[in-house]
Formats: C-alpha cells, structure tokens, sequence
C-alpha cells in the first residue's frame, strides 16, 4: 500500500499533462538493472568517496553514479514526505554508498529489475527496520 502510493504520487507528479510528460525525464539513463550494475566499476570507500582513472568512460560512470543516487535522494524524500510510517526519516542516517551496495545486490538477485523496483525494496526494507 505504501509503495503504490509513493509510485502513483511519483507518476501523477510526472505526467500531469501529456506535453509536459514528453519532455520530462522521471529516471536517471541507467535504470534496468544490467546497466545499474555497470557503475560497480568504480571504487567507492564506505563514506562514499569515488577515485577514478580520469577517462571518459570512468567520467561517465562517475556522472550516473551520482545521478542515480541524486534520484534516490529524491524518492526517498518523498517516501519521508508522504509516508508517516517513517518519521520523516526513512534512510536513518545510511550513507549512499550503503544505498548503492543495496541496490548493486538487488540487481544482482533481480537481473530483470529496475531502479524503481530496487528503491522500492530497499524503502521497504528500511521501513520494516522502524516497526
């Protein structure tokens, strides 16, 4: 129940008119599963702290590594927003790199997932950690 409206919520905020809907974009480019994974390639300490050769394609994987965790940023946002059930603090105080090795894990277990899918799990998950 939580997870439906939290989506539903994301997507009447997306879609509110159809003109505006084709130029908005909801999800980072990577976000199937096969192409999450991808951005494992680069080494983060736990706090989160990226070193990277300075190539193009690790200054890529660099800028969706952020990205997606800019988007996770959001949705849990509105997770704490939307959902009393987690007191405004559904993340309780994990770092993003936590987030990221969550969701890499799900990815691995779920090949045909999505970053949606991930989110949705790993907010449940923190949610069902509170009760």
């Amino acid at each position: 129940m939580i997870v439906r409206t939290v989506v539903s919520i994301v997507i009447l905020l997306g879609c509110g008119t159809q003109a505006f809907a084709q130029k908005m974009v909801l999800f980072p480019d990577r976000y199937t599963c096969s192409n999450l994974l991808q951005l494992e390639g680069l080494e983060v300490d736990p706090q989160g702290k990226i070193t990277f050769l300075y190539t193009p394609e690790s200054v890529q994987l660099l800028t969706d590594y952020k990205t997606t965790i800019g988007w996770l940023q959001g949705y849990f946002t509105a997770w704490n927003e939307l959902v009393r059930a987690t007191h405004g603090n559904l993340t309780k105080g994990t770092r993003t790199a936590q987030w990221m090795t969550w969701i890499f894990n799900y990815c691995r277990a779920h090949p045909s997932g999505n970053l949606l899918n991930a989110a949705n799990e790993f907010g449940t998950t923190l949610l069902g950690k509170s009760n």
